[in-house]
């Protein structure tokens, strides 16, 4: 008897737990510290494609704990981007970054050959 009410009792926690923390989906953003180097992954779900206007082209990746801007180019610049980024890349496809965190919700491939943008 003991067993069937310890059993139901963990059945009963689990779904309070499970219930309390929300789906997976819904996961809280990642905070980025503005200079430090990041590892993700996420959906391409736009473009910022005004290079030469606003010096700035990127990759708007949905990680499901946020959108981030991954800047590939910054424009007009002496010095050209360094990261290596995969060509054909467009929305709907999935990618993986390595890249430096400028603002909250961007970062750069362009300050080391270290850095990427890869198609998965």
């Amino acid at each position: 008897m003991n067993s069937i009410f310890t059993r139901m009792f963990m059945i009963s926690f689990l779904a309070l737990l499970l219930g309390a923390c929300g789906p997976a989906g819904n996961a809280e953003p990642v905070e980025l510290t503005v200079g430090e180097a990041v590892q993700m992954q996420g959906t391409v779900v736009d473009t910022v494609d005004d290079c030469a206007f606003d010096g700035i082209c990127a990759y708007v990746v949905d990680t499901g704990q946020g959108e981030y801007n991954v800047i590939w180019s910054a424009g007009m610049t002496p010095v050209p981007c360094q990261g290596d980024i995969d060509t054909g890349i467009t929305v709907g496809d999935t990618v993986e970054f390595s890249a430096e965190v400028r603002t909250a919700d961007s970062v750069s491939v362009c300050p080391s050959a270290d850095y990427f943008v890869r198609k998965n």
